[in-house]
């Protein structure tokens, strides 16, 4: 025979449940079903060139800063060295960050994002003038796309087989 919970029971179980849903259930939807996977995550990859930033025949660190961006508009219209000196054009979703990048280096990029983070902006300080860069944030694209090359003195996206078909013609 199935047993029932008691009224204070059942109250408790109530209450266990509305604080679940309201603190995120752990997982996202009610109590941990369904619902969303949570913040949006990075799942991009930054290689380093070994003549990374050459100056004087020496290949140098680079300092490379992010932007989480609702909208790249006013990130693309923002001068390069005012976004390395902490500028946050309109379309921000979230705080820059930066990291340091060593020639050669392979870097895994797996920060969480801000929910409505469409693109991510990159510059990084050469030394011979920022570069920059916005990529999707998404990880739904094709692996090829989520690499970003840090080159000699510009960074870059990737080339795919088709774009260096489109070089050599």
């Amino acid at each position: 025979m199935v047993e029932s919970f008691s009224l204070p029971g059942r109250a408790a179980l109530c209450a266990f449940a509305l604080a679940q849903a309201a603190c995120g259930g752990g997982g996202g939807g009610f109590m941990g079903i369904g619902g969303d996977d949570g913040p949006p995550h990075l799942c991009h990859e930054l290689h380093a060139a070994k003549d990374l930033n050459l100056f004087d025949g020496q290949a140098h660190v680079v300092v490379v800063h992010f932007y989480p961006l609702q909208n790249a508009t006013a990130f693309e219209a923002t001068n390069a060295r005012d976004l390395i000196r902490g500028a946050k054009p309109a379309g921000v979703a979230g705080e820059p960050w930066q990291t340091t990048v060593r020639p050669g280096q392979a870097l895994k990029l797996g920060e969480q994002l801000p929910r409505d983070t469409a693109h991510l902006g990159l510059v990084a300080d050469y030394y011979r003038g920022p570069s920059r860069i916005v990529i999707s944030a998404s990880c739904d694209s094709d692996e090829e796309e989520r690499v970003i090359t840090l080159a000699a003195a510009a960074v870059e996206k990737a080339k795919t087989e088709e774009d260096s078909d489109e070089e050599s013609e």
